[in-house]
């Protein structure tokens, strides 16, 4: 039976000493960032306290950052164009001073041109930068605050990031975490040298993201301690070269449309015809792809577009656990599956 490829990333043991090419250190510089139990809570601990009358999030986004909205504070989408980046002639039009606006760098592309430019025309608001799906260290271009999430980049069990830029951030009174449960699946599939028990453990990994919840919670010491002596910049060589090997034999269905990234991606977005279909042939073959989302908050009547894209996008592994060999079986997964009707 071939080890499974993708799906949650196990607890990663560091290789050396902490070090100021860390990934932490990249993510946050010199900034004195919010270090808590998940990106959710930093979200909405940073709009529980600055109370803006409207928080807009882009209409492409998952569930769990709608949610971390507080109440009483107004709930708005905006729309994005074809390749995923904000709509800026709306925005200008909708967005009021003190109004807040998240913008999330899907896979890890920065934003284009024309958003940063708004973006810093309009000091009033309040940026939210999103690169929960971003290896590199970021760049200067925009931003009052930068969120991340390591979860989905190293193999940490927990953690959410934010860092300020333009704006600073206050003191937060954390509490301590208690339970450490939620490092249970990540144990788990880090025992399973040769992933052989993948239903149980991607079970219990289920179950605790349903249970994660929204509080400030600190960052679990754990998770503090791996991220000092992560290399994001050893990951991010490693993602290019698997993205490219990807590229050679998926060109026809790659969302980006080209090779050789100058950003470090999250993994390999394919638009195909239907996610759900090829997703569940590809985990018949033992290889887990993620979907970036199958459902949204916004209104589908009024995002058509962004809907539609939810149910054609797939995101195939392309992280540091693997090589070309691996690669190349994704490969061949996706297009037997592809001849197969998916």
């Amino acid at each position: 039976m071939p080890r499974p490829i993708g799906g949650f990333l196990p607890l990663r043991l560091p290789t050396g000493a902490a070090t100021p090419e860390s990934a932490l250190s990249q993510w946050t510089g010199e900034g004195d960032a919010w270090l808590l139990h998940n990106a959710r809570s930093a979200l909405h601990a940073l709009w529980n306290k600055t109370r803006p009358r409207r928080v807009w999030l882009p209409a492409y986004v998952c569930p769990e950052v709608a949610n971390a909205i507080p109440t009483g504070i107004d709930a708005r989408y905006y729309p994005l164009d074809e390749a995923l980046f904000p709509r800026v002639d709306f925005l200008s039009a909708q967005v009021f001073d003190g109004d807040h606006v998240l913008a999330i760098e899907y896979f890890g592309r920065p934003a284009n041109a024309a958003f940063i430019a708004f973006a810093h025309a309009r000091p009033e608001i309040g940026w939210v930068r999103d690169r929960a799906h971003g290896v590199d260290a970021p760049d200067s271009a925009w931003g009052d605050w930068l969120l991340y999430s390591p979860r989905k980049l190293v193999g940490v069990p927990d953690g959410g990031i934010l860092v300020p830029r333009r704006k600073a951030l206050w003191p937060l009174a954390t509490t301590t975490l208690t339970d450490l449960s939620f490092v249970r699946p990540s144990l788990e599939r880090f025992n399973d040298d040769e992933e052989i028990d993948n239903e149980r453990w991607y079970a219990n990994y289920v179950r605790q993201e349903a249970a994660m919840g929204i509080g400030l919670e600190r960052m679990s010491r754990l998770t503090l301690e791996l991220l000092k002596k992560s290399d994001a910049r050893a990951d991010g060589v490693v993602r290019r070269r698997n993205y490219r090997v990807l590229y050679e034999h998926l060109s026809e269905y790659a969302f980006f449309p080209d090779a050789d990234l100058s950003f470090a991606p999250l993994g390999f977005p394919l638009r195909v015809k239907s996610a759900a279909s090829l997703s569940m042939r590809l985990s018949e073959k033992r290889i887990f792809a993620s979907r970036h989302w199958p459902s949204l908050p916004s209104d589908p009547a009024t995002f058509a577009a962004e809907h539609h894209l939810a149910q054609q996008l797939v995101t195939l592994p392309c992280d540091y656990r693997y090589d070309e060999v691996d690669m190349q079986r994704v490969a061949d997964g996706v297009l037997e599956a592809m001849t197969a009707g998916g």
